[in-house]
């Protein structure tokens, strides 16, 4: 799967409006950023969270079984998806990520770095297009 970059942006924008310090995994399928019709709507959600997860972005909470991913659960019996009520927190770091993107000239340069070269690039550009703008 590939990495989509805005849909990252959107996640990380979902849970830092978020009313609360933890956000609950049902709050992406609130804000229809998934299609629970839709497996690979789904996928999509896992993939991007996980990856938000392992680029410090967010903390997650951990998988309970081999049915359950980021505690929503796929009954094997109906086919239908059941979110378990974990939540996430966003990061300092996802938080500063998120404030540096929210400038469109930076969010400019660094969504086809990250498409190009990764989000590790795509952080440290923001970071230096970030100290660029306030003249450091």
């Amino acid at each position: 799967m590939q990495v989509d970059s805005e849909y990252l942006k959107e996640l990380l924008r979902i849970a830092i409006e978020h009313p609360e310090a933890t956000c609950g995994i049902d709050e992406f399928f609130a804000e229809q950023a998934v299609n629970t019709e839709d497996e690979s709507s789904i996928d999509r959600l896992f993939y991007h969270l996980t990856l938000l997860g392992d680029h410090g972005f967010v903390e997650l909470p951990p998988s309970r079984s081999e049915n359950t991913v980021l505690g929503i659960t796929r009954d094997s019996r109906d086919g239908y998806y059941y979110v378990n009520g974990p939540r996430l927190r966003v990061t300092a770091q996802g938080q500063d990520f998120y404030a540096q993107v929210t400038n469109s000239t930076i969010w400019e340069k660094v969504k086809p770095a990250m498409s190009s070269f990764g989000i590790p690039v795509a952080v440290e550009l923001a970071k230096v297009t970030a100290l660029k703008a306030v003249g450091l």
